[in-house]
């Protein structure tokens, strides 16, 4: 997508006249996120001296050039003018900002995939964050990741993934990074990976895990499966502790889960469909022993 299409989409949005289609390649730019921001904040946002009609009006021409006699006139309120505004008026910033750094994220329930400058591959799940600098790539392959992201990365020169709770060190590959506050697990399924936290460094092979949760014992197991279980549209847990079960819970459903009287440091292990939110509220509560309730988008664990 070049940047006089993507302007055309984001006005597209700005008047709420976008299809899911292009709402998903829209959020691909990573210039996305920063304008959802704006959005969201918008009701609260002022611009001294502005005339914020006049501004939104300027954005719009501006960015449906050929397309502007295709295009509906709309009646818009303060909510757009003050997009648009703060757009025009921060544009540039952002864009010096982020020229040398690609980021893609995904939202609650999403999964996406990036390609890298070499062609490694990054399917990001739920709730996800993936970070890196084109400009840079040839001097070293590097990227940054908050969530939960299976890479496959080409043979070459090493190539690392960095996030808050450690670093991840390959060749060419095959594996699985989700990191959490306080959480870290690796799964290898290709190759062979080199996970370094907190000054400790652990080699895995095919079909190795490793997972270590604050500063407690590492855990070790072996996987049987050739890919992540959700790429196929499950989610699995092996062992897991009940806090980090709610949290990748909230990830793909995008609802919020408050516990009344639960242990979230008991176990749990499991597996089931990404689709229906009841068949893993159920999943869990049967197996762990207490009960729930789902009032519109928050879910309540208690005893």
């Amino acid at each position: 997508m070049n940047n006089e299409e993507y302007n055309i989409l984001l006005a597209k949005w700005l008047e709420n006249d976008i299809s899911e289609e292009e709402l998903t390649a829209l959020k691909q730019r990573k210039e996305f996120e920063t304008y959802s921001k704006i959005a969201k904040y918008s009701s609260e946002f002022y611009v001294p001296g502005s005339n914020e009609k006049e501004l939104y009006n300027q954005f719009l021409n501006k960015t449906r050039n050929e397309k502007k006699n295709k295009t509906k006139k709309i009646s818009i309120g303060y909510w757009g003018a003050s997009v648009a505004a703060a757009i025009l008026l921060l544009f540039g910033v952002f864009q010096m900002k982020n020229s040398s750094v690609e980021e893609f994220t995904t939202m609650y329930g999403e999964q996406l995939t990036v390609f890298l400058p070499d062609s490694s591959e990054v399917l990001l799940n739920s709730n996800s964050k993936v970070s890196f600098s084109p400009k840079l790539w040839s001097k070293t392959r590097k990227v940054t990741l908050k969530g939960e992201a299976y890479f496959k990365v080409k043979k070459g020169e090493k190539f690392k993934v960095i996030s808050n709770e450690g670093e991840i060190s390959v060749l060419g590959t095959a594996f699985n990074v989700n990191s959490q506050l306080n959480f870290l697990e690796v799964k290898c399924f290709e190759g062979k990976v080199l996970v370094s936290r907190k000054g400790v460094e652990h080699i895995l092979v095919k079909n190795q895990a490793i997972r270590q949760i604050k500063n407690e014992a590492y855990e070790n197991w072996n996987i049987e499966s050739f890919e992540p279980i959700w790429k196929n549209g499950e989610i699995s847990f092996d062992n897991t502790p009940l806090k980090y079960v709610v949290n990748k819970i909230q990830d793909v459903f995008g609802v919020l889960i408050k516990t009344k009287n639960i242990d979230l440091e008991r176990r749990f292990s499991g597996s089931f469909s990404n689709s229906e939110l009841t068949i893993a509220l159920v999943a869990i509560t049967d197996t762990m022993g207490f009960k729930y309730e789902v009032k519109e988008k928050e879910v309540l664990f208690y005893k």
